[in-house]
């Protein structure tokens, strides 16, 4: 393989673990371009926006031609009469690789990858790489650099409810009890009125939710990010956001938890530094 054409889709975690993975493409000596197409087809789906720009991390996106050659190719393949003569042989190259194949097995010599790629083998590879790409922002940067003993805790319900993927609240209680009871935390949430409800939060020092004076869900998300960065320890939920902070920003000190399985339901990798701690979902 000698090119690839990495897609880019899903909020900023998934952005993160796409270019880490086309960031590992490049080092192995691979011509890189980035597909956006999702961020402008978004049809029904959950509203996306790309948060950070490719020149923060040296990648350009595909050009218009080879995106309109790969379409007209893809239609053909996956067209009734194409299957029915048994020609669909003659349109391989043109195929999208998913996470759960192997990258051997790509003869052609542009490969198309479509997937999110949440795998710690593509994370660790690149973590300056995405250390040094992120701090480009202003904001970002502010948080890589702060400082402070507290604790994070992130709360993701939402979307994650209606897809069976929320966590129970024993999770929480078996995290925060294997916390220092010295140090103090902060919660952020997309469910304030759940967190509020249950006992075992009502310690928190601070609870924040999205802010609901910005309208631009790019600023929204740099912010929180950027802020969720101040923080010594994580209780990481199942969220690629919060994963990405903890990650970045934990060291050998820090208290951390995910949760095992990481999605009840799905059959989605537990990641993790080797010093944290799983907690049983």
């Amino acid at each position: 393989m000698e090119k690839a054409i990495v897609y880019l889709k899903g909020g900023f975690g998934n952005q993160l673990f796409q270019l880490s993975f086309a960031n590992y493409l490049r080092s192995n000596g691979v011509n890189v371009k980035i597909n956006l197409e999702f961020f402008r087809n978004l049809g029904d789906n959950t509203p996306r926006e790309l948060i950070l720009p490719l020149s923060f991390f040296d990648f350009k996106s595909q050009n218009y031609f080879s995106k309109k050659i790969f379409d007209v190719n893809i239609f053909l393949a996956n067209s009734s009469l194409i299957n029915k003569l048994q020609l669909d042989s003659i349109f391989e190259n043109f195929r999208f690789t998913k996470d759960d194949e192997g990258l051997s097995k790509i003869s052609s010599k542009t490969g198309y990858f479509d997937g999110y790629w949440k795998s710690m083998k593509y994370i660790d590879f690149s973590s300056e790489f995405i250390f040094d790409s992120i701090s480009k922002n202003e904001n970002i940067n502010k948080g890589l650099n702060g400082s402070s003993e507290l604790a994070m805790v992130h709360v993701r319900r939402g979307d994650f409810i209606d897809n069976g993927w929320d966590l129970d609240i024993n999770y929480y209680e078996k995290s925060l009890n294997g916390l220092d009871k010295k140090i103090k935390f902060d919660i952020f949430t997309d469910d304030p009125k759940w967190v509020k409800s249950k006992k075992i939060f009502k310690n928190a020092e601070n609870i924040y939710s999205k802010n609901n004076q910005l309208d631009n869900e790019k600023i929204d998300t740099i912010l929180t990010f950027s802020e969720m960065l101040k923080y010594k320890h994580f209780i990481v939920g199942n969220s690629s956001f919060a994963f990405w902070a903890a990650y970045l920003k934990s060291d050998i000190n820090s208290y951390v938890t995910v949760p095992d399985p990481w999605f009840k339901n799905h059959n989605h990798p537990v990641l993790r530094k080797t010093n944290w701690h799983t907690i049983k979902n």
